[in-house]
């Protein structure tokens, strides 16, 4: 957060892939609440803890929570809830003894526990996207009634979209929650350089690394905006009529390029996808040419 007399700038996370922080919240919470409860959690959080993430980075144990025997799963799902419903009948008296905010992050913290559990079990159809749009819903209510959010995603993610994966994107069910008051951005390029896991084989990743990709498929969207001659633009769609000769194209659908977390520089041509941008997105932020993010080091465990 910024100091001085502007609106404090906060930079939080909302995803649930990785729940080690969550569980940490909880337990260091009641450790100071009710050490008798932080006791119990700890227990009760221990089918989940083998898996998560921890100080030191991520485990590589994450991804193998799904493998473990349905039985077990079962018996964590039960024990996470557990943890929660037990927050949520002595809400009055943490409060008292610590305060509303406090509390508020342990009860989401514990929720994100059972989300990742939820998700990695696959007993919600598309958990990860109706679980993010859920998180950054209760951050923009815990910054109260004046506060804004910019949220950054994956443009899978952001886009309007009632049938993506195996349900809906976040964005069609933040689309649900705030109508108009919502702006959905996506981002856009001709060709350069972004930073990716490198897919190998199936099942085998290298590391996060710079990639660079060519000019795109012909008749694409990027082909399209790569023809204006702008180095960079921003496309309001709304409020756009379709029906004239000069914006007909723009509702296609035709492809555009999609390259998510992980990428193959062995076939590039794979991450295009036939979309119509207008039904997707409000705006459409292009760059002619990109070059790869600078990454940070991870500095654990004073980052955790």
């Amino acid at each position: 957060k910024n100091p001085g007399e502007d609106p404090p700038v906060s930079f939080l996370g909302f995803d649930m892939q990785y729940p080690g922080l969550a569980i940490q919240n909880v337990l260091d919470y009641l450790l100071t609440v009710d050490p008798v409860a932080a006791a119990q959690a700890s227990t009760d959080y221990a089918c989940l803890l083998a898996f998560a993430n921890g100080p030191q980075g991520f485990t590589g144990m994450e991804t193998r929570y799904e493998n473990q025997p349905q039985s077990y799963r079962d018996a964590c799902a039960y024990d996470l809830h557990a943890v929660h419903d037990a927050l949520l009948a002595r809400q009055e008296e943490y409060e008292a003894a610590a305060s509303a905010e406090e509390f508020a992050l342990a009860e989401r913290s514990a929720r994100v526990a059972f989300q990742f559990e939820d998700m990695k079990s696959g007993r919600t159809q598309g958990a990860r996207d109706y679980y993010m749009a859920e998180n950054a819903e209760w951050l923009l209510d815990q910054a109260g009634p004046d506060a804004k959010m910019v949220l950054w995603a994956h443009n899978g993610h952001v886009a309007d979209n009632p049938n993506y994966g195996e349900s809906a994107s976040m964005g069609y069910y933040l689309r649900q929650r705030y109508q108009q008051d919502l702006v959905i951005a996506g981002f856009d390029f001709f060709q350069g350089g972004f930073r990716a896991v490198t897919y190998v084989r199936y099942n085998v990743y290298g590391g996060v690394e710079n990639h660079t990709v060519g000019p795109p498929l012909p008749q694409s969207y990027e082909d399209y905006f790569h023809s204006s001659g702008m180095e960079r633009m921003v496309l309001d769609l709304r409020g756009v009529g379709f029906g004239t000769t000069s914006t007909s194209w723009l509702t296609g659908p035709r492809l555009m390029r999609s390259i998510g977390s992980v990428f193959s520089p062995t076939n590039p041509d794979s991450y295009f996808y036939e979309v119509s941008v207008p039904a997707r997105y409000d705006w459409i932020i292009f760059f002619d040419s990109t070059s790869a993010a600078v990454g940070l080091p991870f500095r654990y465990p004073e980052s955790w």
